[in-house]
């Protein structure tokens, strides 16, 4: 987009915790050592997002800034917009990169005017 990139934002898809909440070592260590960003968690319900966000500081040593409930499908592409702009807060979405696992994160890129999308298994190799 031209402008720096100042946030990630991560779904709990790409960290892989749809069996547990504890991803797999190659992402913790990933996650340990970067990105020198401000970082973000989208949380699939039924999970509650500060409870994995605690879970993982605690169980996983891994500090995301903020933690929220990620979109669901019955959201409008307006819906979608204020959402992440809500969970944003002042990061520009411009600036801030989604690392996700799937077609409809893809959407949320194009919707919200995200920087851009990497793929989890592409961030985390």
């Amino acid at each position: 987009t031209g402008r720096d990139i100042i946030g990630f934002l991560f779904s709990d898809n790409a960290l892989r915790l749809q069996k547990s909440d504890t991803p797999p070592t190659h992402i913790q260590d990933k996650l340990r050592n970067g990105p020198d960003a401000t970082t973000a968690l989208a949380v699939y319900r039924p999970r509650h997002p500060e409870v994995l966000k605690k879970r993982l500081a605690a169980d996983c040593e891994i500090a995301f800034d903020t933690a929220f409930h990620a979109p669901t499908l019955r959201d409008t592409p307006e819906g979608l917009w204020k959402h992440l702009q809500a969970a944003l807060r002042d990061m520009p979405s411009d600036a801030v990169m989604l690392v996700g696992d799937g077609p409809l994160e893809q959407i949320w890129t194009s919707t919200t005017r995200l920087a851009g999308y990497l793929s989890s298994e592409r961030y985390f190799r």
